[in-house]
């Protein structure tokens, strides 16, 4: 099998750039199909072609198939079947090179991850088709963490992310082109059918503006770290930010105000009382793309500070999620057993849109005592023997967005959490970049003088 997987990646017609453009036409065919309602016909082939390629993939190669493919969710099932041949594909990969003696098992967070999904998969009160998703969901999340963790040193993350860039600005080109069907429904529209707010191919504004945030927080991180060319960083936040404010999501407002006081205060520690060389220049350039952009700026701070005297002021500033979060507290209140050991894996869920909550999900799901075992479990990674962590607070960002953005969505599903494994993994002891963009030299040289 590796002979096999060997040939095939150093044969040029399966390279990876290869792959790559069959799987963006393919991708582009089932978007447009998608919008004519004659798509079904084409999907059993575009998938069989997908799963071909995540399982001759290299590791990074497998990301980034997926990170382009995140802008392109709104062909669910599609989406779907492509990360679960990826993580297949890795699973294949590692077993590999545990055979060959190239990799190591880690046995404390292998032994907890199987412990943990056996135990819960017997636990179970209602079953529906949407609970054995969310279930299989779950799984998807455990094994795949494991994996990328066991294998972070053969994925090259920052490679992964510009396929994720590079998918927001094809899904930017097709949203213009897809302006002109008349006959196309809101659900796969660029734009909410409600407040208009954009969505692009993503199912979901809320959705595109989280993947917005996590691409400017991992820019902020390869400027810090000085990664990347610094003009393509900067541009990607710009753009980031541009599609952020059109989502007019209220989470990105506030998430953005954070990640700004934190490149503040990462200025302000670099650079002490020479930092407002930088820190006048950027809170300029927000300021011009909010005075440009004040109409979306102002549609979203109305939202944000909108007041129904029908509706508690707590529950109008979480647009609701609040009632939703007292829907799950009842329901784990309502049981010991359920406090304890949670519903399980495969129990559906209380209402079709989920807990609203990434932490509240896991509990319900788990209960305080697999809540526990999963803590041990983020510990045993943290103490595995192949890793050392560099806790420094220029790496921090990508972690403290993950975790602000689970208090107002249930992200630690299928679709966000390798976001979470590269915010853990940038945090692992790494050598510096033997070559370093000219820019951030010059810029160094500029502020120190």
């Amino acid at each position: 099998m590796q002979l096999i997987l060997s040939k095939l990646n150093n044969n040029k017609v399966c390279s990876f750039i290869f792959k790559y453009k069959i799987f963006f036409v393919i991708s582009l065919i089932s978007i447009f199909l998608f919008l004519s309602g004659f798509w079904y016909p084409f999907y059993f082939f575009a998938s069989a072609v997908a799963i071909v390629f995540y399982l001759f993939s290299k590791p990074t190669d497998i990301l980034c198939l997926l990170m382009f493919s995140e802008m392109f969710s709104v062909v669910q099932h599609y989406f779907m079947i492509g990360q679960i041949a990826g993580v297949v594909s890795l699973l294949i990969h590692y077993i590999i090179d545990v055979v060959k003696k190239r990799k190591k098992v880690a046995v404390i967070p292998l032994a907890l991850t199987l412990f943990i999904l056996v135990c819960y998969s017997l636990i179970h009160y209602r079953i529906d088709q949407n609970g054995i998703i969310q279930g299989l969901n779950i799984i998807f999340v455990l094994v795949g963490t494991y994996l990328i963790f066991v294998m972070n040193k053969d994925i090259d993350i920052l490679k992964s992310l510009k396929f994720l860039t590079l998918g927001l600005l094809v899904s930017i080109v097709l949203s213009l082109f897809s302006l002109a069907f008349s006959n196309y429904s809101f659900d796969v529209a660029p734009f909410d059918g409600v407040y208009y707010r954009l969505k692009l191919f993503t199912y979901h504004t809320n959705y595109l503006s989280m993947l917005c945030l996590f691409l400017i927080s991992f820019s902020v991180y390869k400027i810090a770290n000085k990664k990347d060319k610094f003009l393509f960083n900067i541009l990607e936040i710009i753009l980031c930010l541009v599609v952020g404010i059109l989502t007019l999501s209220k989470a990105f407002l506030v998430v953005f105000v954070g990640i700004v006081c934190y490149v503040l205060i990462l200025l302000i520690i670099k650079f002490k009382k020479k930092s407002l060389r930088v820190i006048l220049p950027v809170l300029a350039g927000i300021a011009i793309l909010c005075f440009i952009f004040n109409d979306f700026v102002i549609d979203m701070l109305e939202r944000f500070l909108a007041y129904n005297k029908n509706n508690s002021l707590i529950n109008q500033i979480t647009t609701g999620r609040s009632a939703i979060w007292q829907l799950y507290v009842n329901d784990i209140r309502s049981s010991v057993l359920k406090m304890l050991f949670g519903v399980g894996l495969f129990t559906a869920d209380l209402i079709d849109i989920g807990s609203h909550n990434t932490y509240l999900f896991v509990v319900h799901r788990f209960g305080f005592i697999g809540v526990i075992l999963l803590c041990l479990l983020a510990y045993s990674y943290l103490k595995s023997k192949e890793t050392k962590f560099d806790i420094s607070f220029k790496k921090l960002l990508p972690l403290f967005v993950f975790l602000v953005l689970g208090l107002e969505e249930t992200i630690l599903t299928d679709r966000f959490f390798v976001f979470l494994m590269f915010a853990i993994i940038v945090l692992l002891d790494e050598k510096e970049s033997s070559k370093i963009d000219k820019s951030y030299l010059k810029i160094d040289e500029m502020l120190n003088k």
